[in-house]
């Protein structure tokens, strides 16, 4: 492991746990040229794949994936967590996108639905360019052990449909913001910083509510091109 990729991340609601997105982030900034191509190569998979998924035309998307390297072994990537416990968005959909084979211990395990409990591995196609798209904020996910002889190489990010991005989302403190320009672009205009947010609600329950809708399935493997 590269020392910027750590073990396990330390426990939520701290401001070492917060700011942990930044170390897996490094991985883009080798060079200016690589980290346009995987800029465009995000920008291109959120207008072409996960927008019409979501069943929208445009979206909120978090511009710089995080990777994940679950090497075998005897330990888990990572903690059990849902991503609210990291102060995320409720709206966020999560799309996880496997580089090498992932099966069994190697894989993201998920429960099927907010607090069912029944966490099942997933399992996706390299050869059919198959992505797990899920609703990471409400639904517990975690690693076990790696007990297979294959490491798992994994891209994921998140993503919001433009009518449901609020700006100014923030963790306590505003250690952590969520807005365009900073954690997120949008695939509606280049002009980033410039992209309104759209405020459609104003409770949680409202979020929960329409963001249920969007991502009914919770947890689906999907079929499609991944670049």
């Amino acid at each position: 492991f590269p020392p910027f990729f750590p073990r396990a991340p330390p426990p939520p609601h701290t401001h070492a746990g917060i700011n942990l997105c930044n170390k897996h982030r490094r991985w883009i900034a080798f060079s200016r040229e690589h980290a346009n191509r995987v800029k465009a190569a995000t920008l291109k998979f959120a207008r072409e794949v996960a927008a019409p998924a979501l069943g929208v035309t445009e979206v909120v998307y978090e511009w710089a994936p995080s990777i994940r390297v679950h090497m075998p072994g005897p330990r888990p990537l990572g903690i059990p967590h849902t991503d609210a416990d990291y102060f995320h968005p409720p709206t966020e959909v999560n799309f996880w996108i496997p580089l090498t084979p992932c099966f069994g211990s190697n894989s993201l395990c998920c429960e099927s639905a907010p607090g069912k409990g029944d966490h099942t591995a997933f399992e996706a196609s390299l050869e059919r360019c198959e992505y797990v798209r899920f609703w990471g904020n409400a639904l517990h996910h975690h690693t076990v052990a790696n007990r297979t002889d294959v490491t798992r190489v994994s891209l994921d990010f998140r993503v919001i449909p433009h009518q449901l991005f609020k700006s100014g989302w923030a963790a306590p403190g505003r250690r952590c913001t969520f807005d365009l320009g900073g954690f997120y672009r949008s695939t509606r205009c280049l002009d980033q910083p410039g992209v309104p947010g759209v405020e459609l609600f104003d409770t949680p329950e409202a979020v929960v509510e329409q963001v249920g809708e969007v991502a009914a399935d919770d947890a689906t493997v999907t079929t499609g091109p991944v670049a």
